[in-house]
């Protein structure tokens, strides 16, 4: 019976001396805050009635730093740091620290009780601050025309950081065994697409920076400005010379156009010298001959129609321009020029009728 009794002792001692060397490990970040789950992950732990969390101040010392019977719904109870810098949330069962601080890091104790069975889990919290933007300086070592350069990876914020360095040329990616801060290369002059990266990170956060040594080691075979420049300078020169030029293009097309209708109107309306040497009205719509108004079709709207005079119009008639033929035919008794010939009936003192011609 007493080998039976040490034989357990032994084998709760060993147990508790695993769960404390292996247990979960949870990474906490300085200064942020951390939710703690208290969810059992065994299923026959569902609906238990209490559960306490416990800060592991020695192996054989345990400290209780959170109390809450969840059965009865009761205000949970806080102590040690977790006073007044916690809260337990029991919709998802868990304890929010607000601010991890150094003190929160170490190994706890969470138990659960069901009626008289208690189930123990052991956790480790690690707190690290995260790591800064990182940044690569450069000692740079100029020797028989070789560039030999110190690259050294660092961060101003951080704790347990760990480098990886990529090196890339064009489309080929290497990963370098080589874990330090500090890299020395020695680039050839035509390795233009040459670049290192520096990954510096650890358990919480991680930070990116590339470097391409060949500006650096030969800054003559870089183009200059004004190269760089050029282009840039030229494009939107070249841009808005194109849109003047098609600005006045268009500009002086119109001019042109307008030129050439004035021209036309002109040539219409220009008075023409005879062989006589006087001057006659060529083509002008305000002035009519007996031949022109014959020869050319009258419109419609300025042949003249009364509601009294409903004969022909004579070729007289068709002389005249619109304005008189409206007069004339506008008159209660219209002259009648097929009677003013000679020997008529019409005005003897007149042979003519009409417009001379």
């Amino acid at each position: 019976m007493d080998c039976v009794c040490w034989l357990l002792l032994i084998a709760s001692l060993f147990t508790v001396g695993i769960n404390l060397q292996s247990p979960t490990r949870i990474n906490g970040i300085l200064g942020k805050p951390h939710y703690l789950s208290l969810e059992p992950t065994e299923t026959e732990l569902a609906g238990f009635d209490t559960v306490q969390v416990k800060l592991v101040v020695k192996e054989d010392t345990k400290q209780t730093i959170f109390c809450c019977n969840v059965a009865r719904n009761e205000t949970p109870v806080y102590g040690g740091h977790l006073q007044n810098h916690s809260r337990f949330h029991p919709e998802n069962l868990s304890l929010e620290i607000y601010e991890i601080t150094r003190q929160n890091a170490g190994f706890y104790v969470v138990v659960w009780t069901k009626g008289h069975v208690d189930k123990e889990n052991y956790l480790q919290l690690d707190v690290y601050e995260q790591i800064s933007a990182s940044s690569i300086p450069v000692t740079k070592m100029l020797e028989n025309e070789t560039c030999t350069m110190l690259l050294n990876c660092t961060v101003e914020k951080g704790d347990n950081v760990t480098y990886n360095w990529t090196q890339r040329h064009g489309n080929i990616t290497r990963q370098l065994a080589h874990n330090a801060s500090i890299l020395t290369i020695t680039p050839a002059p035509g390795d233009t697409s040459l670049s290192y990266d520096c990954m510096a990170k650890n358990p919480v956060s991680q930070s990116y920076h590339v470097y391409n040594p060949w500006t650096e080691c030969y800054p003559s075979a870089l183009p200059s400005e004004a190269g760089l420049l050029a282009p840039i300078v030229a494009v939107p020169v070249v841009l808005i010379a194109l849109i003047i030029g098609g600005v006045v293009f268009c500009w002086r097309y119109k001019q042109r156009q307008m030129a050439r209708s004035n021209l036309c109107l002109n040539e219409e309306t220009q008075p023409e010298r005879t062989d006589q040497g006087r001057t006659e009205i060529v083509n002008t719509p305000d002035i009519f001959t007996i031949y022109s108004a014959v020869e050319r079709p009258m419109p419609t709207n300025n042949v003249p129609h009364t509601a009294e005079n409903h004969e022909s119009l004579t070729v007289y008639e068709l002389a005249w321009p619109p304005q008189a033929s409206s007069a004339l035919t506008s008159a209660t008794h219209p002259p009648n020029y097929n009677s003013c010939r000679p020997g008529g009936p019409g005005p003897k003192e007149s042979l003519s009728c009409g417009p001379n011609l």
